[in-house]
């Protein structure tokens, strides 16, 4: 399994330093997934990464346990996406981050959906 990191530091999302980016391979299921390290401003809040295939495309949401998500077999596909994240506590405060845009690769995997 390969984990994309990053931090979130209020509404600042950002790539984790040492993680490597490079070479994503598009069309995995179930391989890809990503974690966060979040400061105070996140405390007792309910997370959930959102997913973006396309800028002014509909969000494919998953909830983030234990700081980490799987993402979505509906991204995968996809030459690049972006990715933000949004939480809310039970008072009806909400915040959310800027998207950070992640590129793949075209690989092999699209066999498998033919």
């Amino acid at each position: 399994m390969r984990t994309l990191r990053f931090r979130v530091s209020g509404q600042e999302l950002t790539r984790a330093p040492g993680c490597d980016f490079s070479n994503i391979i598009a069309g995995t299921s179930g391989y890809l997934q990503v974690a966060f390290e979040f400061d105070r401003d996140w405390d007792d809040t309910v997370r959930v990464a959102a997913f973006y295939p396309y800028l002014q495309s509909p969000e494919v949401g998953r909830l983030i346990r234990d700081g980490v998500c799987i993402v979505p077999d509906e991204i995968t596909p996809c030459d690049q996406f972006k990715i933000g994240v949004v939480g809310q506590r039970e008072n009806g405060q909400r915040i959310t981050t800027n998207l950070i845009t992640i590129k793949q690769e075209r690989g092999s995997g699209q066999a498998w959906q033919q």
